[in-house]
């Protein structure tokens, strides 16, 4: 309750919902899959090998299961942070003047 009321707004649930619905049917083509929600590192962490490690255990879980990893962003920047370590973006979806691009890396 505290999510919709204070980040997302009672007036933007509607078009969030539905943003949701797009995406999800864009995936179906690829399950089962491996949602990867958000990959970060703490400050203190990205400047050693915090990120390249789980970027590895990721992938490397993605081979051992043979799952494609799919995530999503609406921010320019992390697709192309996304794009740099392999993933390729499969599908724009526009909800209002928000594009979210839907990516996807292949095990």
């Amino acid at each position: 309750i505290r999510l919709v009321l204070f980040a997302v707004g009672l007036l933007r649930v509607p078009r969030v919902l539905l943003r949701s619905q797009r995406i999800q049917q864009k995936q179906k083509q690829f399950a089962p899959f491996i949602h990867c929600w958000y990959i970060g590192v703490m400050e203190e962490g990205r400047h050693g090998s915090a990120a390249r490690e789980l970027q590895h255990r990721l992938f490397g879980l993605s081979r051992e299961m043979n799952l494609p990893v799919l995530a999503e962003t609406t921010i320019t920047r992390n697709k192309k942070a996304y794009e740099f370590i392999g993933f390729e973006t499969y599908e724009e979806v526009l909800s209002g003047d928000m594009t979210t691009w839907l990516l996807v890396r292949k095990p």
